[in-house]
């Protein structure tokens, strides 16, 4: 932002020393030269145009003349630029009445004679011309319209100001697009989600078609394998974009939950685009004809579809739709105050020939910030659905799985420097009767409760879990043999004053607790075993009761 900032600062500083011109254009006939035109009764056929705004030409196959004339009368007498800011996707000549050898400039070639602009045609006036001097400017043949064309005289020290912040202003913006565009393509491979695929595919076909128009693709990335066909690479890149774009749309905003019409109609322009993408690499003229008179209607048709589907999917509650409209819809804006122009209206608004490189780097950020949204909500979708899938239905506390996962966690961790670590068993004794006595209804009551009251009593870091029927199992982290044996009693206890009847003669449920140290090397497996061994001594010995497995031929038992 402020590298964007720096370069308004410098174009706003510019612009004082500008030499107003007369201008006129005319289109050129097969075999016509400079010489032709620059007879006296030649300039009696040119059209008047301003040249500080847009002046747009029709298409024609032998190319415009534009004739320029100090308004003032008189040619500056200090070194000047005649510059072309955002020409058409082409080339240009300039020539001197004065006979001076004649300069060539293009968008993807590079300059003979002159200087070489960045999205700009530029000339060299090293000195000035004469009274009454001319000067002709020849746009090459092309066959695209062109939208609008300025032509400024400027000294040239200020040109450089102006080439020099407008490469700094679409650097940053190109590099805006290709940092989003990798970081989703990034993201996309590691979550495994198509949608930020589509939508690093459009953001980079949209930044080479936007480079191929303005000629940073060829000044300064130097990407001359597009020169010879920039038209053709530009139509590629426009299908590409538009078909991922359609694609990202319908996933982004989850089209298909809100209306599948809606999406099946969108997903036609995909088709339609692919189709004259095909019918433009026929080797015809015809065929070249019919993409040009059908790409913008298309386009046009495809971008209002694509507004009220996005208006449609945020009315009806998509939150992504909504981030869709607000990093999209300032693009839309620019491109249609830009074919407004092309009609001849908006003239004076200048600003809109980089439009759409800013329009389009503060998309990529926008829509870069709501795929970020649509990140952290799968994030708490899975986390909430591993949760679930980790907790038993019944007591809510960890389940088998969850527990044993918790567990290897710990004990990967404890291998690498832990304060030790033990394991803990408790089995409800004779839970069975309860069930007998009194029905699973009160038997599941009862492992309520007592999950409760095991929770309530471990130490904060413990983490408990239900081995599976009336077993439940905790980790006691940072435990040695004391601290193990205290909290094992604490939960015995515990468990007992419940005083929870199991039996219509008055018994009461008490629970058997077994408890093993992690020795070096001890694995989930051997670790819970030895537990559970423990665990079992302790019914054999009597239940109720903490037993400690510290190895396996010595087992101490904790009345």
């Amino acid at each position: 932002m402020l590298a964007l900032l720096a370069c308004l600062a410098a174009f706003a500083a510019a612009g004082a020393a500008e030499v107003p011109l007369r201008a006129g254009w005319l289109a050129a006939q097969p075999g016509q030269t400079a010489a032709d035109v620059f007879r006296p009764e030649a300039a009696d056929r040119f059209q008047r145009f301003d040249p500080a705004t847009l002046g747009s030409f029709p298409r024609n196959p032998d190319g415009v003349w534009v004739r320029l004339t100090p308004a003032l009368g008189i040619w500056p007498q200090e070194p000047m630029v005649l510059e072309v800011p955002a020409p058409p996707l082409g080339a240009a000549r300039l020539y001197r009445s004065d006979g001076e050898a004649p300069q060539r400039t293009g968008t993807a070639g590079a300059a003979v004679g002159g200087l070489q602009g960045h999205g700009r045609f530029a000339f060299r006036l090293t000195r000035p011309l004469p009274p009454g001097g001319v000067l002709l400017l020849y746009f090459e043949p092309y066959p695209t319209a062109f939208n609008g064309v300025r032509i400024h005289l400027r000294p040239l020290e200020e040109f450089f100001v102006r080439d020099t912040g407008w490469l700094a202003f679409a650097s940053v913006c190109f590099a805006t697009m290709a940092t989003m565009a990798l970081v989703a393509l990034v993201f996309g491979l590691v979550l495994g989600d198509a949608t930020f695929h589509f939508y690093s595919g459009y953001l980079l076909g949209y930044a080479l078609l936007l480079a191929i128009q303005t000629g940073f693709a060829f000044h300064p990335l130097g990407l001359g394998f597009i020169a010879p066909a920039p038209s053709a690479w530009g139509r590629t890149a426009l299908t590409v974009s538009t078909i991922c774009f359609v694609q990202f749309l319908s996933r982004f905003t989850r089209l298909e939950q809100y209306s599948a019409l809606l999406r099946r109609l969108i997903g036609l322009l995909s088709w339609a685009m692919s189709g004259l993408l095909a019918l433009s690499l026929v080797p015809a003229e015809a065929a070249h004809a019919a993409t040009r008179a059908l790409i913008n209607p298309v386009l046009l048709a495809g971008s209002v579809l694509a507004l009220v589907c996005s208006v449609y999917a945020a009315y009806r509650g998509s939150r992504y739709a909504v981030y869709f409209l607000a990093g999209w819809t300032p693009l839309l804006g620019v491109t249609a105050l830009g074919s407004a122009q092309a009609l001849g209206v908006l003239s004076d608004w200048v600003w809109l020939d980089d439009g759409n490189l800013a329009a389009g780097a503060y998309e990529s950020v926008a829509l870069s910030i709501g795929l970020a949204a649509r990140i952290l909500t799968v994030r708490r979708e899975r986390d909430r659905a591993t949760a679930v899938a980790d907790r038993d239905s019944l007591t809510g506390v960890l389940n088998r799985r969850g527990w044993t996962a918790r567990l290897e966690e710990l004990l990967r961790s404890e291998s690498r420097g832990g304060r030790g670590l033990a394991v803990m068993f408790v089995d409800i004794d004779h839970f069975k009767s309860l069930n007998d006595c009194f029905g699973h209804d009160e038997g599941d009551l009862a492992l309520k409760k007592v999950a409760a009251c095991l929770a309530r009593h471990l130490r904060p870091g413990d983490i408990l879990g239900r081995y599976g029927g009336e077993e439940f199992v905790a980790i006691l982290p940072g435990s040695g043999d004391e601290q193990a044996l205290a909290v094992g009693e604490r939960v015995r206890a515990a468990v007992e004053d419940l005083a929870i009847a199991n039996d219509t003669a008055g018994g009461k449920l008490t629970a058997s607790v077994g408890i093993a140290i992690r020795q070096a090397g001890e694995g989930v497996a051997t670790l819970t075993g030895r537990a559970d061994h423990a665990m079992y001594a302790a019914k054999r010995a009597g239940r109720n009761r903490v037993v400690l497995a510290p190895a396996p031929e010595r087992i101490a038992v904790v009345a």
